[in-house]
């Protein structure tokens, strides 16, 4: 284990090197994954371990009694996990991260969500002697200054901006996650899965942390649930109008939003569902 920590702390000095361009996860990401691997999987195989002679009888029985739970109980528990969501990640947002942006890629968002809130999708620059004061790797500055990134997450950021919550509207895309999550377990694995699904997102550093930012991973997973549940509702009701535009809407937001992940995700879901529809 010392030798594997002294290998993956490597990735993190060649951090000097220039990857603009570069597909794929850049060293510092494949450092953080492999430290994971290395402490993360243990620790939890570990907890298990410790947790399972005493508690493991329990929590078996409590997830066979989430099934008889009424549809009030189960509506209390979704609102809580929801509120409870968005509690996290406020409190990640401002006790953890001091409300702070934690890269350029935020600047670049929040300036395009702030252009797109005002009907515009870029400003005149300024004069080339003031220039360098406004560069950021992340924004075009040759005359016009505009975003380099896809528009999705930055319309989804100027909803906010007119009323001054643009820096809410992660927030809030990652709690009404939270309840699409729920709909798709229960509609793929049952209610008990789906209530299962409510403490895991609370528990998980990679939908509370990111949430709290103005990254682009919220808008994402709120749209994609969006088009999965969609398309779970359409196998249940194949003629129903309204679902179908539900699904398009959500995907096609999602390709402007994360181009490379939105298709890869929607793909088997759609064979999915056209064979479904094929043999009925």
């Amino acid at each position: 284990m010392c030798m594997a920590e002294i290998w993956i702390a490597g990735f993190y000095y060649s951090g000097y090197q220039v990857l603009a361009g570069r597909h794929g996860w850049f060293p510092n990401e494949m450092a953080f994954l492999l430290y994971y691997v290395l402490f993360g999987l243990p620790a939890i195989a570990f907890l298990t371990a410790a947790l399972a002679p005493t508690a493991g009888e329990r929590m078996l029985k409590g997830f066979d009694r989430a099934a008889r739970l009424s549809a009030r109980e189960t509506l209390a528990a979704i609102l809580c996990a929801s509120a409870l969501s968005f509690f996290l990640i406020t409190l990640v947002r401002y006790g953890i991260l001091k409300d702070a942006a934690i890269s350029d890629d935020e600047h670049a968002y929040a300036f395009m969500g702030q252009l797109f809130a005002t009907g515009r999708i870029y400003v005149p620059s300024l004069p080339s002697a003031l220039r360098p004061f406004l560069d950021n790797q992340f924004i075009i500055n040759d005359g016009k200054m505009y975003g380099m990134y896809f528009p999705g997450h930055p319309a989804a950021l100027a909803l906010g901006e007119p009323l001054g919550l643009m820096r809410w509207i992660p927030t809030a895309s990652a709690t009404l996650t939270v309840s699409l999550a729920f709909g798709v377990a229960r509609r793929l694995f049952g209610l008990r899965s789906g209530l299962l699904t409510l403490p895991l997102l609370l528990v998980s550093p990679y939908f509370l942390f990111p949430s709290a930012t103005l990254l682009a991973h919220s808008t994402a997973a709120v749209l994609l649930m969006t088009f999965l549940y969609a398309v779970l509702r359409l196998h249940e009701t194949p003629n129903s109008l309204r679902w179908w535009v539900v699904a398009g809407l959500a995907i096609s937001w999602a390709t402007l939003t994360r181009p490379f992940s939105s298709p890869f995700f929607a793909a088997p879901w759609l064979i999915w569902l056209a064979g479904d529809l094929w043999h009925r």
